[in-house]
C-alpha cells in the first residue's frame, strides 16, 4: 500500500526520468566507477504541502584513495520555492574492514536555484 501511494504521488516525468535512466545504465558499461540515484518525499512544515525530491550522481576514481563526482539535485517543489542545484566534488576516502566499510570526506562548491515567485516579498 505504501509504494502505492508513492507512485501515486510522483508525477510522470519524474518517473519516465528515472526509468530512461536506469535502462541507460543498464545498458551502458560504467567500468567499476558509481552512477546513483536517490529519492524521498518530503513535507512543509508550513502548510503540510507535499513534494518529491531526487538526486542523480556519478562517481569517478582518481586513485585508490581519491575520487571526483558531479550531482545533480532536485529539492522538490513545494509552492512558492523549486530549488534545484548541482555540485563539483573532490573525494578522499578511507577503507576499513578489509575494504568493507570505508569513510569519506569531500569538499567542492554546490550551487542552487530558488525559485520564487514575485509576490513572495523576498525581493
Amino acid at each position: 500500500m505504501l509504494l502505492s501511494e508513492v507512485l501515486s504521488f510522483l508525477s510522470r516525468r519524474l518517473r519516465m526520468s528515472v526509468l530512461l535512466l536506469s535502462a541507460t545504465a543498464w545498458m551502458a558499461p560504467v567500468h567499476g566507477q558509481e552512477v546513483l540515484v536517490l529519492g524521498g518525499l518530503q513535507r512543509s512544515d508550513q502548510g503540510g504541502e507535499s513534494s518529491y525530491g531526487y538526486t542523480y550522481s556519478y562517481q569517478h576514481n582518481l586513485s585508490e584513495n581519491w575520487y571526483a563526482s558531479f550531482s545533480y539535485l532536485n529539492e522538490g517543489h513545494i509552492p512558492d520555492h523549486h530549488r534545484d542545484g548541482h555540485s563539483v566534488q573532490l573525494w578522499w576516502r578511507y577503507p576499513f574492514a578489509d575494504r568493507n566499510l570505508n569513510v569519506a570526506v569531500g569538499i567542492g562548491p554546490y550551487r542552487y536555484f530558488d525559485t520564487t515567485s514575485r509576490s513572495s516579498g523576498n525581493g
